[in-house]
């Protein structure tokens, strides 16, 4: 009795424990197959979603990049329908309950449930984590609707899957998906109770039943797995099967897509390449013609039209013959038919015919086109018209031999020319003479009446020097006023003299241009061949010498050569060339002369005036010098140095306590007509400080005279500068008296040789007279220059000069010795009861009516 309980008690525990073993049994069966179906359906889902990523993403490309959120809007999207008959086609072999596509931004794109369309995920931590790249699968409960109106318990499994699209995988979205997995688990149950049920069995049958129940519970589960097995199976073949689907969609659609893109780069390579054909041909300046294989012309371009003339329906059907000339012979025209038929080309120059009758050179290419065969089937040919070039090759070699103003020879051909003559007269003992003819101060003439002008009387003095030669004579222009004739065969050397003659009468008549008259004189030199020696271009040489030397002696004469000039000339080049490097090599320097006032004897300014120390030729003379430079137009830059040194000076002299006194420099005619004048004057005063009233300009007559309108204006604004101004050399020019009330000037200045003989010859005391009376009436102030004896300076102070100049008082001198004249300046100043104390050149006390002695 006591022993069933027990037994009861053992058997109730044990089938307890049984019990509770059995049912953690269950539990963990159940876990352990709910696991592996999760697993296997996550990877069912990835392996779908990348499927429908590649099948789906023409439809949703769109909706993935659409900005709106409406709901409304997102259902009634064109893409839609397709989408979901897209959907339905992908998973009607794959048991899908539900399927939404979300956005990155957690919105629902799209959902097999459109009352779900528009929702907002991005809260969902499943969506936040399969947004990241991770794939987020679990069994849910569902309690859904059954047949006959009840409830009924089914298992979905819901997956969170990356959208991902493109090469580089990025995530475009999110799928989530539902599956119903309820057979799956009512299989999984099934097994779990059979489980519970064979232990039960065994567990009343105990130890008998034990071992039966171990073989059924193995056999349960061999069944099982063989069951799993063969589910797996299935999902792993259904799994290669999609990927082999993905992987032959995807070769397809690449391969499609390759022999698309190259179809169409194709296409577009052709019309480009149609395109700029047809715009070459069109537009090309160069004559393009086809013809068939027997020359029939096929087709022509607009270029052919303008150059033949012959419009495209004249040419079109017609041979090419038609463009022959009879220029060449039949055997040009057979040798290019041989060469097209040899070797299917020919280029060069031929002339043809237009369509009017003209003959044109043009430069052609012809070429052969063969068909498949190797047979000619048509001929190419493109060419242009040389007309054009022909005449600047003509044109050029005439500029290359002639001068472009007049027409005349240059000094090229005149050099041929000379080279024959020398030659021939060597041949047969004759004498040629080179006549080298300069106009006189022409460049002043071109300067007063400007460059047209110029340029006219130029050519008019080509065509008369051209009137007085003979047929076999030769003239050239060879600079800008200078010819050159070449008279040949003369039989002494006397005959080139009388042509001179001729030709200086010649140019001596007056020039009518524009109603006004213009008078001109020439200057000739001639050398002569063979008495000259030397090859042409120093017979050139010798003749312009000589046309110089005529020119020194006054002009409008004829001079030949000599071994005298030969040394002349060569002097005034070393001169030229040497002058060329003074101002880099500070080879030039200023001397100064004192301007004394005659009743005071007070310093009132110095002239400033250029010397030249050359390492080669030693001290030159500026009437040596300055002539060269102004012909060289090195006086500009001379000027301009002379201009800036001399009023440095003038301050330095300030700046060592002395009293600012007139600082006078001379003005060439070239820096007067310079445009420029005034700016250069302001800029030279701005930059050493000198005060414009200190600075005096010397200004000759002669270039008063020339254009007195210009002159005028010119002279006003350098007045409105402040600038003193006067005329130096004044009376040995060709004014007009009456031209003073015009010119704002401020001072005379009396030349040197009205004064050298002002004691001795009454007409240059009279001359004197009347010049510093006529410059009292005007209120002008007179300076005398070249004073040397105290009667000269007592006859001018009676006749009331202002200032004179001299050797009286001091030769031109060093900066350094004009300040002793400063420093008797500066004692007068303090003390003006006494007059400074100068002495002449002799040492000799000069006594002024200042003076207490």
């Amino acid at each position: 009795m006591r022993a069933a309980p027990k037994f009861r008690l053992l058997f109730l525990t044990s089938m307890s424990i049984m019990l509770v073993l059995l049912g953690l049994l269950g539990y963990l069966h159940r876990q352990v197959m709910t696991g592996q179906l999760i697993d296997l359906s996550a990877k069912n889902h990835l392996l779908l979603t990348h499927l429908m990523a590649n099948g789906l993403w023409s439809n949703l490309d769109q909706l993935v990049h659409l900005s709106t959120t409406d709901p409304d809007t997102l259902r009634r999207h064109p893409e839609m329908e397709n989408l979901r008959k897209a959907v339905a086609h992908y998973s009607q072999d794959f048991p899908l309950l539900e399927l939404k596509i979300y956005n990155r931004h957690g919105v629902t794109l799209f959902s097999t449930r459109p009352e779900k369309i528009g929702e907002d995920q991005s809260r969902n931590p499943s969506f936040q984590l399969a947004l990241k790249g991770g794939v987020i699968s679990e069994l849910v409960p569902d309690t859904g609707t059954s047949a006959d109106g009840g409830n009924a318990d089914r298992f979905m499994m819901e997956s969170y899957v990356p959208l991902r699209h493109g090469m580089d995988q990025h995530i475009e979205g999110v799928f989530e998906l539902y599956q119903d997995v309820t057979p799956l688990m009512q299989r999984i149950n099934s097994a779990r109770w059979q489980e519970l049920l064979a232990t039960g069995c065994a567990f009343l049958a105990l130890a008998g039943l034990f071992g039966f129940m171990i073989r059924y519970l193995q056999n349960a589960l061999n069944i099982h797995e063989q069951n799993r097995q063969a589910f797996i199976q299935r999902i792993q073949e259904d799994k290669e099967g999609l990927e082999q689907r993905v992987a032959e969609r995807t070769s397809e659609l690449r391969k499609t897509n390759t022999a698309l893109q190259i179809e169409v780069a194709v296409r577009r390579q052709t019309e480009v390449e149609l395109c700029l054909a047809a715009s070459v041909y069109q537009n090309t300046t160069e004559a393009i013609l086809v013809t068939d294989a027997k020359g029939v012309i096929e087709s022509v371009n607009p270029a052919f039209t303008t150059i033949t003339g012959y419009s495209e329906e004249e040419a079109l059907h017609n041979p090419v013959s038609m463009l022959y000339s009879n220029h060449h012979d039949e055997a040009f025209y057979d040798f290019i038919h041989h060469e097209l038929d040899t070797h299917g080309k020919w280029r060069g120059e031929m002339w043809s015919q237009r369509k009017n009758g003209s003959l044109y050179p043009e430069f052609a290419s012809i070429n052969a086109i063969y068909d498949g065969n190797g047979q000619i089937m048509r001929f190419v040919k493109v060419f242009s018209d040389l007309s054009g070039i022909k005449r600047s090759e003509q044109q050029l070699q005439f500029l290359v031999h002639h001068d472009s103003l007049t027409g005349l020879p240059n000094r090229i051909l005149l050099k041929d020319r000379m080279r024959q003559a020398f030659s021939y007269a060597q041949r047969f003992n004759q004498v040629v003479g080179i006549l080298f003819l300069g106009l006189d101060r022409f460049k002043l003439i071109n300067e007063a009446v400007g460059r047209e002008v110029g340029d006219q009387l130029l050519r008019e003095v080509g065509v008369r020097l051209g009137q007085c030669l003979r047929d076999e004579d030769s003239l050239a222009r060879v600079g800008g006023d200078e010819y050159v004739i070449l008279a040949t065969g003369l039989q002494q050397g006397s005959n080139a003299s009388r042509i001179a003659k001729k030709l200086l009468e010649a140019l001596n008549a007056p020039c009518q241009i524009d109603n006004e008259r213009y008078f001109l004189t020439g200057s000739i030199g001639i050398s002569l061949f063979p008495t000259d020696e030397g090859d042409e271009e120093e017979h050139l040489k010798k003749a312009e010498s000589a046309m110089r030397q005529a020119k020194d002696l006054g002009g409008n004469a004829s001079h030949f050569f000599t071994r005298e000039i030969d040394v002349v000339s060569i002097k005034r080049m070393t001169i030229e060339n040497g002058l060329r490097l003074a101002l880099e090599r500070d080879e030039l320097f200023l001397h100064y002369q004192p301007q004394i006032h005659v009743v005071t004897g007070r310093l009132m300014g110095v002239e400033a005036l250029i010397r030249w120390k050359s390492p080669e030729l030693g001290l030159v003379s500026p009437v040596n010098f300055i002539p060269v430079a102004e012909e060289s137009d090195l006086i500009i830059a001379i000027g301009d140095w002379v201009m800036r040194t001399a009023c440095q000076q003038s301050m330095r002299w300030q700046e060592e306590g002395f009293a600012p006194i007139r600082m006078a420099v001379n003005l060439s005619a070239r820096q007067f007509q310079q445009p420029d004048l005034p700016a250069k004057l302001q800029q030279v005063l701005r930059d050493t400080g000198l005060d414009p009233h200190l600075l005096e300009l010397e200004l000759t007559e002669g270039m008063f005279m020339r254009d007195v309108s210009a002159t005028v204006n010119t002279l006003h604004t350098l007045k409105e500068m402040d600038l003193q101004l006067s005329i130096d050399d004044f009376g040995t020019g060709y004014s007009s008296l009456s031209y003073l009330k015009r010119f704002p000037i401020h001072t005379l200045k009396i030349d040197r040789a009205f004064v050298r003989d002002i004691i001795s010859d009454p007409d240059d005391a009279a001359i004197t007279r009347t010049i510093i009376a006529m410059a009292k009436t005007l209120n002008l102030q007179v300076v005398a220059e070249g004073v040397a004896s105290p009667d000269q300076l007592e006859f001018l102070r009676t006749l009331g000069c202002d200032l004179v100049q001299g050797f009286l008082f001091s030769q031109p001198v060093p900066p350094e010795e004009i300040a002793l004249f400063l420093e008797e300046d500066q004692v007068y100043r303090q003390q003006p009861e006494f007059a400074p104390k100068l002495l002449s050149g002799s040492g000799t006390p000069l006594i002024f009516p200042g003076s207490s002695a």
